[in-house]
């Protein structure tokens, strides 16, 4: 049962949860997204982590995840070693910007791999690849209404634009996207 409508509080943390998610894909959820973020904050364990893919080529991907990171007192600025994300409320429920500076794992894949798949994998030892650089300067803006996911989450279908930095230089990103919240 939903819980209302959202309010511009819902987009930030939640103190009373116990562990919280955002997510941001640029492209559809799924096999046709080429670029997927998520941050966690797990209350309890006083720790947060940031996992991310990007489809580079076809068949090349960027992996980067950092598990074990120190819950940041405020906001969702993550930092630990080889490893700086920050992710901000522009416009409640409008604009989100997102700033990556981190090195990642290049690796071989699929041209029909899921990236939230190849996250889950991430950890596995057939994952194995080169150490590639890999930063951004991205922002989501609404494009919908957001939707009630369940009582505690929402998705909103958003815009993404900005420039995504690799080993290979610089690349303009604008496409369709979107983002969540659970917690």
């Amino acid at each position: 049962m939903p819980a209302g409508p959202l309010r511009p509080a819902d987009e930030g943390r939640h103190a009373a949860s116990a562990a919280e998610r955002w997510s941001f894909s640029l492209g559809r959820v799924g096999i046709d997204s080429s670029l997927v973020v998520h941050v966690t904050l797990v209350a309890a364990e006083q720790r947060a982590s940031f996992a991310a893919a990007v489809r580079l080529e076809p068949d090349y991907a960027v992996v980067l995840v950092a598990a074990d990171l120190p819950m940041p007192r405020r906001g969702l600025e993550l930092r630990g070693p080889g490893i700086w994300a920050d992710h901000n409320v522009e416009e409640p429920l409008e604009r989100w910007s997102l700033g990556l500076e981190a090195f990642g794992v290049g690796v071989e894949v699929g041209s029909d791999v899921d990236l939230d798949v190849l996250l889950a994998a991430s950890g596995t030892p057939e994952l194995r690849g080169d150490r590639a650089p890999l930063g951004w300067d991205l922002e989501w803006t609404t494009t919908a209404p957001p939707e009630r996911v369940g009582p505690d989450g929402y998705r909103v279908e958003c815009r993404v634009e900005g420039e995504l930095l690799t080993g290979a230089g610089a690349r303009e990103l604008d496409g369709p996207g979107e983002r969540s919240h659970h917690w």
